[in-house]
């Protein structure tokens, strides 16, 4: 089956859109120089970018809810993961926020797992049509981001 996030048909509502946040994602991945560190895809559902990230990582382990065979490593629904503090270089987290029962929370998790001066990619939606994976909670503003 064809990856319609990494590469959406010309077709698609969001092909815009997900284009955008493909090619901003590797640029930021590209901008930090990733070969020999480690990412954690924090939210990874269909790990979408896998085949184009993996290749730019030293290890690439995606992190989700239970009920997501895919993932390498499961977490329940308050965000809490058994990984160890300061395990890795860089998360991504493209499109979970919204979904999360506890943004702070998630949040709080993701900085514990970054390493000193890790880098944390982060993207999330303002509008967009509801889509529960398993829920569906906030919308954002720059503002509310910020806060």
């Amino acid at each position: 089956m064809k990856n319609k996030r990494l590469k959406p048909t010309i077709f698609s509502t969001r092909y815009i859109t997900l284009r955008k946040l493909r090619d901003l994602t590797l640029h930021m991945l590209k901008k930090i120089q990733v070969d020999q560190l480690h990412l954690v895809d924090f939210g990874c559902g269909d790990m979408p970018y896998y085949e184009v990230i993996k290749p730019l990582v030293r290890e690439y382990v995606g992190v989700d809810l239970k009920m997501n065979p895919l993932a390498h490593h499961h977490i329940d629904f308050d965000s809490k993961t058994s990984l160890p503090s300061e395990f890795t270089d860089i998360i991504l987290s493209n499109q979970v926020l919204e979904h999360v029962d506890s943004p702070e929370g998630y949040l709080d998790e993701a900085w514990r797992l970054l390493k000193p001066e890790g880098t944390l990619i982060l993207s999330t939606h303002g509008y967009w049509y509801y889509h529960p994976t398993p829920n569906d909670y906030w919308r954002w503003t720059s503002a509310g981001l910020q806060n």
